[in-house]
Formats: C-alpha cells, structure tokens, sequence
C-alpha cells in the first residue's frame, strides 16, 4: 500500500514549501547585506539589487501566493498566511521602488543639461527635481524594506508550526541543513526545531521515529547519537531521548 508520500501532487507540494523555506531565509540575508552595505557606503550598484529581485524574490513572491495566498491547509485558519503574502508583496515593491532610484543615480547624476532655451532650462530643472527626490527617497526605502523584513520573519514562523506533522519537511531541515545553517544560526536544528515543535529534543524525537517508519535505520541510529548528545547539555530534554531509544528498540 503507497503511502501520502509517494502521491506525486503531494511530492511537489512538498517540494515547493522546502523551496519557499531555503529561498525566504536566503532572502533575509540578502536584504540585511544589501542594507548594511548602504549604510556603511551609501552606495548599491543597481545590478546587486536587481538580481535580489529578479533571481530571488520574484520566485518567491509567486510561490507565496501558491503556498500561502490559496489554500494550503483547509484545515487551519489561513489569516496570518494570507497577510504573510500581502506583506512580502510589499516588500516586492518597496525593493522594486528603490530598485528604480538606484538606478536614476546610477545613469543620471551625471547627466544634467543646462539648458540654453525655456524648454530645455524646464527639462533640467526636472532632472534636479528628480534626481533630488531619489536622493532623499532611497534611504527611506532600504530602511523600510528592513522593517518590512523584520516584521515578515516571526509572522512567517508562527506560520511554520503547521508543518509540524509533515515529516518530509522536518526530514528535509535535517537532511538539507548544510544549506541552511550559515543563515540560521547557530544551526538549522536549533533554529527550526523549537519553532515547528517546543524544542529541539522533541523534533529529534519526531524525526527519529519517522526514520524508523520508513526504515532508514543508519540514518535513525545517527540522530538517535546526535539527539544524546543534545540531552547531554540540555538534561530538561531526556525525556524525548528516552521515548526516542524506545522507539528505537521496538524498531
């Protein structure tokens, strides 16, 4: 008999949320560089900011609304992942608008004509006025564009929970977590684990017994040790240890 695992409508789905997950921390860490490179130089070049949109959050900002925007789970009260994909639309188009004023200083700061007739002494004072309107508007909008991003990561994790019975996620943090690890510090098991479950030990403890269900037994012994480890600085936690290396037992 085939599990919901191998249902390939659900593969996919699972496939998009571990994609929106890697690509939205991905993002926040692309957002605090870009804004702290701002702030040090009061400069970005207009290319840095456009692959952030165009290779990054473009994808993103579409897989949102497939995820978060239509219904993903009927069985939970979708208000906070609706306003989850409101709000990244937001952040889309504050980093859209300063994408654009980047790129007016970057082509023409330089470019100012003063102008020998009534028209073209119009067209230059345009060009001031513009050019000073984009001074004065971009760091306003790097600025809210961290706001934005401040406010979207612990509206996206009071979301996550609801992956706490997907094991193919949970298994894939694990797995994966190499890829994660350099933007959610200090690792991805620490980071995550306490967020879809109340701890680290008892996301050990869900993920060794689905190991064990699917009988990935090395893999299962190999979080059975980590999960030790973990409880031998944390001794609060060895309760899910000890229901971990029963379950191990009985396997």
């Amino acid at each position: 008999m085939k599990s919901i695992e191998d249902d390939p409508s659900v593969s996919w789905r699972n496939y998009q949320r571990i994609r929106f997950i890697k690509g939205f921390y991905k993002v926040r860490g692309f957002v605090r560089d870009l804004v702290d490179q701002y702030e040090k130089q009061e400069e970005i070049a207009h290319e840095t900011i456009d692959l952030l949109l165009e290779t990054q959050l473009r994808a993103l900002k579409d897989l949102s609304h497939v995820l978060y925007r239509l219904p993903d789970d009927n069985q939970i009260d979708r208000k906070k992942q609706r306003l989850f994909d409101k709000v990244l639309g937001e952040l889309w188009h504050e980093l859209d608008k300063a994408r654009d004023n980047i790129r007016i200083l970057e082509v023409y700061a330089n470019e100012i004509h003063h102008g020998e007739d009534k028209v073209e002494m119009a067209l230059s004072r345009l060009d001031k006025q513009i050019l000073n309107s984009a001074r004065r508007d971009l760091p306003l909008q790097l600025r809210r564009v961290r706001r934005v991003v401040e406010v979207l990561v612990p509206l996206f994790e009071q979301i996550l929970p609801i992956y706490r019975n997907n094991a193919i996620v949970l298994r894939t943090l694990y797995f994966d977590r190499e890829s994660l690890d350099a933007l959610c510090q200090p690792s991805t098991i620490e980071y995550f684990y306490p967020i879809i479950y109340n701890s680290v030990g008892e996301g050990y403890l869900a993920l060794i017994r689905s190991l064990l269900e699917t009988r990935h037994l090395s893999q299962a012994q190999t979080a059975l040790k980590e999960l030790e480890a973990w409880v031998n600085t944390h001794p609060a936690e060895k309760p899910f240890f000890e229901q971990a290396q029963e379950a191990w037992k009985n396997s």
